[in-house]
């Protein structure tokens, strides 16, 4: 099963000079039932990535940080980007939004990652937050090649901080949604 919906599959505005698409996938489970996660993310999705990223400039914008492991060495990338948050979409089940980002500077050096947040049930009262996202490397075959080397890691890594920030936020706000229930019942839990 696809995990990418049809915009995703059928935009055309950044495919880069060779149709090369990449795929990345990035997977967290969410200390929290799918109906809390599902209305947290309904209600503040834009607001749960502001707390997820709070921007470290006076502009407006969110910074990603993508931990790079290869071979003998290690490196931590600071990309700052734009999050685009589409309304939350239910055509299928699971899928709770759409989401695009894109460097702040350097774009032609950084493609768009557009993506679908999925969230699943998973037995107990948790829940699995996955994050599903195409990219097209820049510059033809030398972007290729250049993603081959690195940009798939840099996509990668910059996908599990996403999710992992996300996460966290997520469990945040649901904490806080049970606090004011509780308060609101009058300390009966």
């Amino acid at each position: 099963m696809r995990a990418l919906s049809r915009t995703m599959r059928s935009s055309e505005v950044h495919r880069g000079l060779l149709p090369f698409g990449r795929t990345v996938v990035a997977v967290r489970t969410v200390q929290a039932s799918y109906g809390e996660v599902e209305r947290a993310v309904r209600f503040g999705l834009s607001e749960l990535v502001e707390t997820a990223f709070p921007s470290s400039t006076a502009e407006h914008g969110y910074e990603l940080v993508a931990d790079i492991f290869m071979r003998r060495w290690f490196r931590q990338v600071h990309i700052p980007v734009d999050v685009e948050v589409e309304g939350v979409h239910h055509p299928r089940p699971g899928l709770i939004a759409h989401l695009r980002w894109q460097a702040r500077r350097r774009r032609n050096v950084f493609p768009v990652m557009e993506a679908d947040l999925l969230a699943r049930p998973v037995v107990g009262s948790a829940t699995k937050l996955v994050l599903a996202g195409t990219y097209h490397p820049p510059f033809g075959l030398l972007g290729v090649l250049g993603d081959l080397v690195a940009g798939h890691l840099i996509a990668q890594s910059t996908a599990e901080s996403f999710v992992e920030n996300l996460g966290d936020a997520i469990e945040v706000a649901v904490g806080e949604q049970r606090r004011v229930a509780v308060d609101h019942l009058g300390g009966v839990a």
